[in-house]
């Protein structure tokens, strides 16, 4: 079954350079799975820049009678992280602990 959208976080983030905020950015989703009990469906970035990331996420709490959870994401890591920008698009590669 599809993901509601019935509430909403505000999220901002901070870190010491684009990799470290993408981290953080991580690890702030994850708080919100593994501690709050959501699943997240809609992310919206309304400010960022080298160090500091603002926005909203959405989703819902996790209801064992309509979700499944496969497999479950323990951490973001730093181990061969990369974040590349080629022809305006940006790319990055993050390997999860699971």
């Amino acid at each position: 079954e599809d993901l509601s959208c019935k509430e909403s976080f505000e999220i901002e983030i901070e870190g010491s350079d684009r990799e470290d905020l993408l981290i953080n950015w991580l690890r702030g989703l994850l708080y919100l799975h593994q501690v709050k009990g959501m699943l997240l469906k809609s992310f919206s970035i309304s400010k960022i820049d080298d160090s500091q990331l603002s926005g909203t996420v959405e989703g819902e709490r996790f209801d064992t009678g309509r979700h499944i959870i496969k497999r479950e994401v323990k951490a973001a890591t730093y181990h061969d992280l990369s974040i590349l920008q080629e022809e305006g698009q940006w790319t990055a590669r993050v390997i999860f602990d699971l």
